[in-house]
C-alpha cells in the first residue's frame, strides 16, 4: 500500500500501525496544512527533559488517540500520549488531531485547514502546557523512579543492565545505542520532571537591557524573560557564497544603538544614551527563531548555523556552548509553505516530513532554516582571560 493510499483509507483520528522500520521515531499525519503543528510537536518530543517527563507520566488511553474527549480536555495528557506513541516503535505515523482540537478551543485560528506560523503555534502550545502544569497537583506524582528509566529512548527490545554504582556512560538498547551525557543523567533524576515549572526550567531565559548615559555613564537596567529569541537576519547579507553566521545574527540582535533625549536620573535632564543587551540568564534549551525579510528584489538570506558548540556570550568574560538537536525549516511564502522538522537521535539526524521519516545529513548553510533548538552543554562555561 502506497503512502498516499494509506493516508486516504486510514482514520484521521487514530494512530496507524507500521509494518517495519528501523527508525526510533515515527511521523505525524498532515491533517490538511498542519505541517506547522507536526514540526513543532516533533521538535518538542525530541527535547530530552520534555520527553522524559512524558515517559514518566504516561497513562495509556482507551479509545481513538485523536479523540480529544479521551483526554478530558487535557492538552498535557494528549501531548504525553502523542510523545510516547512517536517513540514507541509501534506506529508508521500518529495523529495530532486531539491536540489541534484542544488548542483550537481557545485559539480558533487553528480550527480550519489554514496555514499558520510554526513559531506562533510553538509559543501558544508551550504557554498552554505551562498553564496546565501550574494547576496540577505534583504531590500525586511519584518520584521513586530510577534515573535509568528516564533515558532518551524507551526500551523496545533488550537492555543491557547496570547497577547504579557503575554510573554508565552508555545504555544499550536493541537496535539503538543511546549516549547518556551528564546533562541527561543529572536532569533525569532532578525534581524538574515533577515540577509545575517544567517549561520555565527548560526554556526560559532572561535578557538584560542596559541604557547608559553618554555624559555621566549612569545606567538603568531592565530584565526581560524569554522563551525563544526572535533574531533578525540582515537583508544585506544575502549572499550564497558568504552566508551570515548564526553567531553574527545573535551579536547584531544584541548590539548597542544610540538614542537621543533619554532622561538621565543622575544628570536630571535629557541626554544622549546608548542601549545594549546581554543574555543574563541562559536556558537549558535555547530556542532561536530566525526572522527574515521576504522581498522579490533580494534572494532569501542564507544562514550558517553550527551543529555543535554554538557560542553564547552572557558577559564580556563569560560564555557557554550549545549543541543543536532539532530544527525546523520553512519553504514557501508567508501565506503558504511547508514546515519540516529535523531531529538528532543517537548521533543520527532524521528528517520528519509529516508522516514520512528518513535518515539524512542536514546542510549547515540554509535559506530555509527557521527555528533552532539548542541544548546547553553541561560544564561548558568558559572565560576570556
Amino acid at each position: 500500500m502506497s503512502k498516499y493510499v494509506g493516508r486516504l483509507f486510514s482514520p484521521r483520528d487514530d494512530h496507524v500501525k507500521k509494518f517495519f522500520s528501523n527508525y526510533p521515531i515515527c511521523g505525524i499525519r498532515n491533517l490538511g496544512n498542519t505541517c506547522f503543528i507536526s514540526s513543532v510537536l516533533q521538535s518538542l518530543a525530541n527535547t530530552q527533559q520534555i520527553r522524559s517527563y512524558c515517559f514518566h507520566h504516561y497513562n495509556p488511553i482507551k479509545g481513538r488517540a485523536g479523540d480529544k474527549s479521551v483526554y478530558h480536555g487535557s492538552l498535557l495528557n494528549a501531548f504525553i500520549n502523542l510523545t510516547n506513541a512517536i517513540w514507541s516503535g509501534n506506529y508508521r505515523f500518529v495523529t495530532s488531531l486531539a491536540i489541534k482540537d484542544i488548542v483550537s478551543e481557545t485559539h480558533p485560528q487553528y480550527e480550519g485547514k489554514d496555514q499558520n506560523d510554526a513559531h506562533e503555534f510553538l509559543l501558544i502550545f508551550l504557554e498552554m502546557l505551562e498553564n496546565e502544569l501550574n494547576t496540577k497537583d505534583i504531590n500525586n506524582f511519584s518520584s521513586s523512579i530510577s534515573p535509568l528509566l528516564l533515558t532518551p529512548i524507551p526500551c523496545r527490545g533488550t537492555i543491557k543492565t547496570y547497577s547504579h554504582e557503575n554510573s554508565p556512560s552508555k545504555i544499550y538498547y536493541s537496535p539503538f545505542e543511546v549516549e547518556m551525557n551528564e546533562t541527561e543523567s543529572d536532569d533525569s533524576s532532578s525534581d524538574s520532571y515533577f515540577s509545575k515549572n517544567l517549561i520555565s526550567d527548560v526554556f526560559k531565559g532572561r535578557i538584560k537591557r542596559v541604557t547608559e548615559c553618554s555624559m555621566c555613564h549612569y545606567s538603568s537596567d531592565i530584565f526581560e524573560e524569554f522563551i525563544s529569541l526572535s533574531v533578525p537576519v540582515p537583508q544585506w547579507y544575502s549572499n550564497e557564497a558568504h552566508p551570515i553566521s548564526l553567531e553574527s545574527c545573535i551579536e547584531l540582535f544584541l548590539h548597542y544603538e544610540n538614542i537621543d533625549d533619554w532622561y538621565c536620573e543622575k544628570c536630571n535632564k535629557k541626554r544622549k544614551a546608548k542601549i545594549y543587551s546581554t543574555i543574563s540568564d541562559i536556558p537549558k534549551v535555547l530556542i532561536i527563531q530566525l526572522v527574515r525579510i521576504y522581498s522579490k528584489k533580494y534572494p532569501i538570506q542564507q544562514v550558517l548555523f553550527p551543529l555543535n558548540d554554538l557560542v553564547v556570550q552572557t558577559s564580556p568574560n563569560h560564555f557557554d556552548f550549545y549543541d543543536l538537536y532539532s530544527f525546523i525549516t520553512h519553504t514557501g511564502s508567508l501565506s503558504k509553505g511547508h514546515y519540516i522538522s529535523w531531529n538528532k537521535v543517537s548521533n543520527q539526524w532524521y528528517c520528519c516530513n509529516d508522516e514520512n521519516v528518513s535518515q539524512g545529513n542536514p546542510t549547515t548553510s540554509s535559506d530555509t532554516v527557521y527555528i533552532l533548538f539548542y541544548k546547553r552543554k553541561v560544564n561548558s562555561a568558559g572565560y576570556n582571560k
